[in-house]
């Protein structure tokens, strides 16, 4: 160096690598003042050095910015990119950076990002994680569904046959990752049923798809179900199955002759509109002879092996009162009366108000298992081809053609939601239609 003029050196920490680190500065002047400048700039270094080390790291290994720290970035004349530093992932714990381009000035992108730190602070801003897949989507959703037994097996199922899909490019859905699924690769899932699965099939799979993202969208997995962008699969209307009236007037006159307990089922069935479950739920205290109203409060399932038949509560999860028709009260007193003169040999004078209506036990202690009703029915019907599905459809369309397409209050009735009635019972010739064609004008 120059006479005066003098240079001060800092050794620094070495890096990883093993490189050494320096920090140099010249300085003009005695020998006194150099020393001075050195001292001074081994504590700023120190302090520089003390402040990057208490500075917490990211799980990467970076220096972690603090939440809602924000930046803009020029990427060419009049567009830039904005973002945020938002709250890490849930399940990993990585670092998640909110960004977005905004084209325009400098002050537009100022005041985007401002935007952006408020929807970040009002907990508005949900981001996905990396860290799950589809599979783990589907058994997370299983392990906490509520639905009832049955519900839970075909959800089940079709979380097999979701997980096990192979998507285009190899692989299974089940492996995809869930911040790689969106709308387009859930449509091609869906073509790919079309080769193997029935319409309704696919339909009830892709509802479960749904209800598996809408779960994985409540426990911040991912910020949106991209299945509400895709085209779901349709499932083909058709014309019920409805028998005519003489056709159930004979299978229930056949069945009277053979089993009178499967005569007042079916009968039941053909004139209530109940469900199959509902009606052998049903206690003898729900029975009102004197009003003529039938309470239907719950309904029987089968839970299969290790489970077996349980009561649960309705499908609707409500109670409905079902007005009883004149033919249909005499068949219950005519049970009634039977049931007594059978618990009179055992020495017993009246039934208990809580026991089942339809049962093989003399008091009604026990109810008559779903899975032993078919079989019945079959047997009892003759060579009429009348099922108990056919039967349910009957009282739907009746209904809706004695109440002029009332679906409000037919749906009352028999339970189901209007949706259903307008999309599958409505076969009748409704009366408000033969009207509207009737009253056209003569060509």
């Amino acid at each position: 160096m120059r006479p005066g003029v003098w240079r001060v050196d800092v050794e620094l920490p070495r890096e990883k690598t093993g490189r050494r680190r320096r920090v140099s500065r010249t300085v003009a002047g005695t020998l006194e003042e150099a020393e001075a400048a050195l001292d001074a700039l081994a504590k700023r270094v120190e302090s520089n050095e003390a402040k990057t080390t208490s500075r917490p790291k990211s799980p990467q290994g970076r220096n972690a910015r603090p939440r809602r720290s924000g930046a803009v970035t020029m990427l060419a004349p009049d567009r830039w990119l904005v973002g945020v530093e938002g709250s890490p992932d849930p399940v990993t714990g990585k670092r998640r950076r909110h960004t977005s381009v905004v084209n325009g000035t400098r002050e537009q992108a100022e005041v985007a990002l401002a935007r952006m730190k408020l929807l970040d602070a009002d907990g508005l801003k949900q981001s996905a994680t990396s860290a799950r897949t589809t599979q783990a989507a589907c058994d997370l959703y299983l392990a906490d569904a509520s639905t009832e037994l049955q519900t839970q097996r075909t959800d089940r199922s079709a979380c097999h046959r979701i997980c096990g899909t192979v998507v285009p490019g190899g692989g299974t859905f089940g492996e995809v990752r869930l911040n790689k699924v969106d709308w387009r690769m859930i449509e091609q899932i869906y073509t790919k049923w079309e080769e193997t699965l029935q319409p309704p099939t696919r339909a009830r799979y892709a509802s479960t798809l749904s209800k598996v993202l809408d779960h994985s969208k409540r426990v911040g997995w991912i910020r949106i179900n991209p299945a509400a962008d895709a085209r779901r699969p349709k499932v083909p209307t058709h014309k019920p199955d409805v028998p005519r009236t003489i056709e159930v007037r004979e299978a229930l006159d056949c069945a009277q002759r053979h089993d009178f307990g499967m005569y007042a089922y079916v009968m039941g069935l053909a004139t209530m509109g109940c469900r199959r479950s509902e009606l052998l739920a049903l206690y003898v205290e729900d029975i009102d002879l004197a009003e003529g109203v039938v309470t239907i409060r719950a309904s029987l399932a089968d839970g299969g092996p290790g489970v077996g038949v349980y009561r649960k509560a309705t499908k609707r999860d409500d109670w409905r009162d079902v007005p009883l028709t004149a033919q249909m009260a005499e068949v219950f007193r005519e049970l009634s009366a039977r049931r007594l003169e059978l618990l009179q040999t055992f020495g017993r004078s009246s039934m208990v108000t809580g026991s089942y209506v339809f049962s093989d036990d003399p008091d009604g202690a026990t109810w008559l298992r779903p899975d032993t009703t078919t079989q019945r029915w079959l047997a009892a019907r003759g060579a009429s081809k009348v099922t108990f599905a056919m039967l349910r459809r009957y009282v739907a369309t009746q209904l809706l053609d004695v109440t002029d397409g009332d679906y409000r209050t037919v749906a009352s009735i028999t339970g189901n939601s209007e949706e259903t009635l307008r999309r599958w019972y409505d076969a009748g010739a409704n009366m408000q239609k033969k009207k509207a064609v009737v009253e056209l004008a003569r060509l």
